[in-house]
């Protein structure tokens, strides 16, 4: 025996010894069909040379040697030549000196030694040798560590040493086509394949240990690559499993840890697993938790999933969040045997749901409690879904009474009909809005203004989803702001009378220093020169025009003191705010006026004024006051239009938007326009005394009366022309 094909060994026939052509198409043939070489030159000697007619040629042949009986010695050898090759074995192929016997060795050789195994062989020649199993060659194949011996085509009937081959302790595969007659003693060994039984005809007699040694290389090599398909992917699962993120657990029917991976050890901070194998899992879990993993391994035990989120603390005693699934291990009969807990942390999502909650209850608390109304609207039904309760409280509704509901189911059609209108033109601008004043109508409170603002919220493709509207009760700030106006415009009119006043003061210093300085010069002139020039005689007629000049003039002075009182008077008696028929008002100072006073008082002509009074629009103000106004106007007016031939004075009235205008006209003396502004102050006159009575003093309280009342007073004349005085009143509907 030798470890390598012995350089003396021929080819049973020099027919095999090819040609060079047949070498190339040998080659050709092994490469194209993937074939030994010695078996494509084989092929290549029976006139087959394309990969096609090949296999043809070899189906049949390896057709038979599927048969069970068969494939069961298949089984044994394959085995056991596994177990030599992991073993190191070195494997004896014993083969016949024949074409079949050589070449099967070759290609089991050739097989094993890809495998990594170790191969002794032993071609015998049968003149030297004789035919069959040879005891020396055996004893010596033992001694060289063999274990394992494959014959290839040796003889059924040749195997006497059989028995020393057991006794030895080596297993023995045998390979041969010959049949097995009756009588014959079957051989002691692992395996016989003998594909030749009675009642099948091998085609190629030739071939049949080629053939058998080729299907016993092609089954190991293909449960060789099965192994190593199955260790890969074993290790493929194994990497998947031990590079899972997850605490993977592997858990007992009745929930007891049997396996964990070193990633669910790393996060459940597990040091030694031995501490807690077969550990009852419910255990970790406690209360709720614990009774939602009972319900998930029991339905796990059902064939499906289970699945929970529950707290369990590592074994060091860090807090954390799992979102665990159970999931069944079905065993061959489909049965669950085992069960698999995918564990995975959720720790810090707990904790940002727990922040985010926390924000979301702040913000909610927030919203609810602002002092200000807040809503938030579906932007595509435009139905409410949020009001805090400021805005309930100003509606006077509660939350089912707006939440899921339009503005028309709750307020006026007109309000609601203006919020939409707001509503849409929001969304078709998608930007902020401003309203200023905006009126809504309440249970409680009434009719309120609002400033509102509104934008819209939008989602993730940039579309309108929300309205978000802000509003701020603005009623008590309107009506502040209204008090406020009415508050200048009172201060405005105030500082209109203060300034009147001034000048009132500074006309009436003047006058104090004028008018009543003349009569009393008058009367300590007329006294000196009664004093002087009657102080030795009596009283002549001089004397009693002296006399009656000091009482005219104390009279004068009587009457200038008493028009001061009354016109002060006016300053501080209050404005009563009633609504005056002027119509017959006027009507009623024209009666007086004209038989108050004697004609001769009204000038020298002593002709009766004729006074025309249209109808006249009414006002609202303080009835005496305006007495006093008309008074003044028309006894002015009969005063200086009685030295016309045919005095005539006319009174009318009307209504010029918000004022309601009245007007004295007369035909009478008139005066100059430049010194119109003069006309309203105190002792302010344009007529001598002589030529007109008065003290100067009836047109500055018509002035004062008029801007009580919040109007205006002016004048138009031209000299010998007439004149014309008119006021305006607010007309206070």
């Amino acid at each position: 025996m030798s470890a390598a094909a012995p350089a003396s060994v021929k080819r049973p026939n020099q027919r095999w010894q090819m040609a060079e052509p047949h070498l190339e198409a040998s080659t050709a043939l092994a490469k194209a069909a993937h074939l030994p070489q010695v078996l494509a030159e084989l092929l290549v000697s029976r006139g087959i040379n394309e990969a096609s007619e090949a296999f043809a040629f070899l189906n049949p042949e390896l057709a038979h040697l599927n048969d069970p009986l068969l494939m069961l010695g298949m089984e044994a050898a394959v085995t056991r030549l596994e177990q030599a090759i992991a073993r190191h074995e070195p494997v004896l192929l014993y083969g016949d000196y024949d074409v079949d016997g050589t070449t099967a060795v070759v290609l089991l050789k050739t097989s094993i030694e890809m495998l990594g195994g170790t191969v002794r062989f032993h071609v015998p020649h049968r003149l030297r040798e004789g035919y069959g199993l040879q005891s020396s060659v055996l004893e010596a194949a033992y001694a060289d560590g063999v274990r394992l011996v494959i014959t290839v085509d040796t003889g059924m009937r040749a195997f006497a040493e059989a028995e020393t081959a057991r006794k030895l302790g080596l297993d023995l595969i045998i390979t041969d086509h010959h049949l097995l007659e009756a009588g014959d003693a079957v051989p002691h060994a692992l395996a016989i394949l003998n594909p030749n039984r009675p009642g099948c005809c091998y085609p190629e007699k030739s071939l049949c240990g080629a053939a058998i040694a080729l299907k016993l290389a092609q089954a190991v090599l293909e449960r060789r690559d099965a192994e190593h398909a199955l260790r890969s992917s074993e290790q493929y699962n194994r990497s998947i499993v031990d590079g899972s993120p997850d605490c993977l657990a592997i858990l007992t029917p009745d929930a007891r840890l049997s396996q964990m991976t070193p990633q669910g050890r790393r996060l459940m901070e597990v040091e030694d697993f031995t501490s807690i194998a077969n550990a009852d899992w419910f255990a970790f879990w406690s209360g709720e938790d614990q009774a939602a993993a009972r319900r998930a391994v029991a339905a796990a035990l059902d064939g499906s999933a289970g699945r929970f989120q529950g707290y369990c603390p590592t074994r060091a005693g860090t807090p954390k969040w799992w979102d665990v699934i159970v999931m069944p291990i079905p065993g061959e009969n489909g049965a669950t045997e085992r069960l698999l807990s995918v564990a995975r942390d959720i720790t810090e999502v707990k904790n940002t749901e727990g922040r985010l909650t926390a924000a979301n209850r702040f913000l909610d608390s927030l919203i609810e409690n602002l002092p200000v109304m807040v809503f938030i609207k579906d932007a595509r039904t435009l139905c409410y879904v949020r009001q805090n309760r400021a805005c309930l409280n100003l509606l006077g509704l509660e939350h089912g009474d707006v939440i899921g509901k339009r503005d028309r189911d709750f307020l006026p059609a007109e309000q609601a009909d203006f919020i939409l209108a707001k509503d849409r033109e929001l969304l078709a601008a998608g930007q902020l809005m401003d309203i200023p004043e905006q009126s809504i109508h309440t249970r409680v409170l009434g009719v309120r203004t609002l400033h509102t603002m509104k934008m819209p919220i939008l989602d993730e493709l940039g579309a309108p989803e929300f309205i978000l509207g802000i509003s701020v009760d603005i009623t008590e700030r309107k009506l502040a702001e209204s008090a406020v106006r009415e508050l200048n415009a009172a201060l405005s009119a105030k500082a209109a009378q203060l300034e009147a006043a001034n000048k009132e003061l500074e006309s009436f210093s003047y006058s104090v220093s004028h008018d009543l300085r003349a009569p009393l010069r008058a009367i300590d002139g007329f006294a000196l020169m009664l004093e002087e020039d009657y102080k030795e005689r009596p009283l002549d007629s001089e004397g009693l025009r002296y006399l009656s000049v000091i009482r005219q003039n104390s009279r004068r002075m009587g009457a200038l003191i008493d028009d001061l009182l009354a016109f002060s008077r006016l300053g501080r008696q209050p404005v009563a705010q009633t609504e005056v028929n002027v119509d017959s008002l006027v009507r009623e100072v024209v009666e007086e006026v004209l038989h108050a006073e004697p004609p001769s008082e009204r000038g020298k002509s002593a002709v009766t004024p004729h006074i025309e009074v249209e109808p006249l629009p009414p006002a609202r103000g303080d009835r005496g006051l305006l007495r006093q106004v008309w008074a003044n106007l028309i006894a002015n007016a009969v005063k200086y239009s009685s030295k016309a031939a045919r005095p005539f004075i006319q009174v009318s009235g009307r209504q010029v938007g918000a004022e309601s205008h009245y007007s004295v006209r007369d035909n009478g003396v008139g005066f100059n326009m430049e010194y119109a502004e003069q006309l309203f102050r105190v002792f302010q006159r344009l007529h001598r005394a002589d030529e007109f009575s008065g003290t100067g003093v009836g047109l500055a309280i018509v002035h004062r009366v008029v801007t009580r009342h919040g109007g205006r007073v002016w004048a138009e004349g031209k000299v010998d022309q007439g004149a014309v005085f008119s006021f305006a009143l607010p007309r206070g509907d």
